[in-house]
C-alpha cells in the first residue's frame, strides 16, 4: 500500500462516519481537512516504514495547526511506523491528545474505527467526536422521566430516552480498543440483520433496558422527577444493550429512532453516593448478566414459533412436507422441543 492508497482508505472512512471532506490534495499537503456537526479535524496521513520515527516535531507541529485552523484536533495516521512507547498506550495517547489536541493512529486504530464505521455508518461521527475530545454540550440538557431503584447496596435511574439523543452521546469501552475494558466490538451482522428486521416491525417492543454509566453525572430533579441528562458526545457508556441501541442507526422509519422510547437503567447520579460504578463494577455487571444468562434453545423457538403461527417460510414448509406421502414418518415435530428431519435414503 502506498500513500494515495492510504490517503483513499482514510478519506473512505471518514466519509462513511458522516464526515465532509474539505480539502484533500496529495500535492500541495498530506493533510485531510473533514468536518462534521461544525467541528474541524485534520488528518496528518504518512506512509512509512521507519521503525525509529520521531514524532515530537509532528506533534508540535499539528498542535499549532489545530490552534491555528481552530480544529478540533488532529491525527497523525501512521500505518506501518511503530508508535514510541511513550504513545502506546490508551491512556497516554489521552494525555497527548487533552495537552495539545493531536492524537495518533496506528493500523490498529484504523481497523477498530473502520469496523465501527462499518456497524454504526454516519452515526460513528459521534463517538469518533468524542474520542477526538470534544466535551462540549452540542444541545440542551434534555429531561426525561425517571424513578430511582434500589437493590442491595447499589441505588440507580430507570428513565426513558429515545433513540436518536441516546446514539448521540453513547460509548462503549470496547477491549479490542483498550485491554481495560470489558465489551465486545459492535457486530455488523446483528445491527444490520435479525434485530433491525425484528424492529422494522409495527409491533417491535424492546422491554428489557440497557445499562448506561454516566461519565458526568446528571442531576436529578426530585420534585418534577426527572433526569437531567447534558447532551455530550461519548459522555454516556452503554455496559448492556449496545446492539439494541445501534441497530437503530439502520432502520428506515426515522420517526421510530426519534420517538422510540428506550428503558434505560443509569447509574453514577449526582448526589447518589450509591449509584456510582467505577469500571471495576461495570466489568463485573457486564459479566454477570452475560454470564448468568441462558439463551433459549433454536430448537424450543422453532416449536413455539410454530405453535402460534408466528414460523417464517421455511419452518411452515417443513411442517407442510411432514403429511405428504414421500417425507410421512420422516419428519418428526416434538411438541415442546424441535422438529427433526430425516431425508429418505
Amino acid at each position: 500500500m502506498n500513500v494515495s492508497k492510504w490517503r483513499k482508505k482514510l478519506e473512505i472512512l471518514l466519509r462513511n462516519a458522516g464526515f465532509r471532506i474539505l480539502e484533500s490534495k496529495v500535492c500541495n499537503s498530506s493533510d485531510i481537512i473533514a468536518e462534521a456537526e461544525n467541528k474541524r479535524i485534520i488528518v496528518r496521513y504518512k506512509f512509512t516504514k521507519e521503525t525509529d520515527l520521531n514524532l515530537e516535531p509532528l506533534i508540535l507541529d499539528y498542535a499549532k495547526k489545530v490552534r491555528r485552523e481552530n480544529a478540533l484536533a488532529a491525527i497523525l495516521a501512521i500505518p506501518e511506523c511503530k508508535i514510541p512507547e511513550r504513545y502506546s498506550s490508551m491512556e497516554k495517547r489521552e494525555e497527548l491528545l487533552k495537552k495539545s489536541r493531536v492524537t495518533i493512529w496506528s493500523k490498529m486504530d484504523y481497523e477498530y474505527y473502520k469496523n465501527v464505521v462499518n456497524a454504526l455508518g454516519i452515526w460513528a461521527k459521534y463517538p469518533l467526536l468524542g474520542d477526538l475530545g470534544c466535551r462540549e454540550e452540542f444541545a440542551q440538557p434534555v429531561s426525561v422521566p425517571a424513578m430511582k431503584i434500589k437493590q442491595g447496596k447499589w441505588e440507580f435511574y430507570v428513565f426513558k430516552i429515545v433513540p436518536e439523543i441516546l446514539l448521540k452521546i453513547a460509548d462503549v469501552l470496547r477491549r479490542v480498543r483498550d485491554p481495560k475494558a470489558y465489551q465486545r466490538m459492535v457486530s455488523k451482522k446483528r445491527v444490520k440483520g435479525d434485530i433491525k428486521d425484528f424492529l422494522e416491525k409495527p409491533e417491535a417492543i424492546f422491554p428489557t433496558n440497557l445499562v448506561c454509566v454516566f461519565k458526568e453525572p446528571p442531576l436529578f430533579d426530585n420534585k418534577r422527577q426527572l433526569l437531567i441528562i447534558p447532551q455530550k458526545y461519548s459522555s454516556v457508556w452503554i455496559v448492556d444493550g449496545q446492539h439494541r441501541l445501534y441497530t437503530f442507526c439502520h432502520i428506515k422509519d426515522e420517526n421510530k429512532r426519534k420517538n422510540f422510547e428506550l428503558i434505560c437503567a443509569g447509574f453514577n447520579i449526582h448526589g447518589i453516593k450509591n449509584s456510582y460504578l467505577d469500571r471495576e463494577h461495570q466489568a463485573e455487571m457486564f459479566i454477570n448478566i452475560n454470564q448468568q444468562s441462558k439463551r433459549i434453545s433454536k430448537e424450543l423457538l422453532i416449536a413455539i414459533a410454530l405453535s402460534f403461527g408466528l414460523a417464517d417460510r421455511r419452518m411452515k414448509i417443513v411442517e407442510m412436507l411432514k403429511n405428504t406421502e414421500l417425507f410421512r414418518n420422516k419428519i418428526k415435530s416434538i411438541a415442546v422441543s424441535y422438529t427433526h428431519l430425516t431425508l429418505p435414503t
